[in-house]
């Protein structure tokens, strides 16, 4: 699992390139935070490619596909 959190600089051309580069080496699952708007996003690894979810945002609780147990609420996520 990798988890990134994305400052507003980056680019979206960086981000392809590292989703590409984790879908490769075969990582099983890779969030994507991004605190300034305050969602996540959560690529999964399926037969090879990642399936992209829905932002997650404040108010939702999202759970872990590879991490058993692993939920937590967005809203917790980004307090303070």
């Amino acid at each position: 699992m990798v988890l990134e959190i994305i400052s507003p600089g980056n680019s979206h051309t960086k981000a392809q390139h590292k989703l590409e580069l984790y879908e490769e080496a075969g990582i099983l699952e890779y969030w994507i935070m991004n605190p300034s708007e305050q969602y996540i996003i959560i690529y999964t690894l399926i037969n090879g490619k990642y399936a992209g979810s829905k932002p997650y945002a404040p108010g939702e609780n999202i759970t872990s596909a590879v991490l058993p147990g692993l939920s937590i609420s967005v809203e917790q996520i980004f307090e303070n």
